[in-house]
């Protein structure tokens, strides 16, 4: 590591059970600060990706990560394509 660089802190992730994730998507939070993640600011993006690939319903399975990160929030989506 560099001299300014900060050394890794584990981060919890928490699975939204009780949220339901467009296209069977499962969705997970990760907090740098251990704060609990404000899910309302990715829930619009999440939806503008999933009608931006064109995914509709739950052919493929996936998941989302909500991460607000140390600088900046992530959203971070994956899809397997069963190819």
């Amino acid at each position: 590591m560099g001299e300014n660089a900060t050394s890794y802190q584990p981060r919890v992730i928490v699975p939204l059970t009780t949220a339901k994730a467009p296209c069977g998507l499962k969705v997970y939070t990760i907090s740098a600060s251990g704060a609990p993640v404000d899910c309302a600011v990715y829930w619009s993006r999440l939806r503008a990706v999933i009608r931006e690939q064109g995914w509709n319903g739950a052919k493929n399975p996936g998941f989302a990560l909500f991460h607000d990160g140390a600088t900046m929030p992530y959203l971070v989506v994956a899809r397997w394509g069963n190819g």
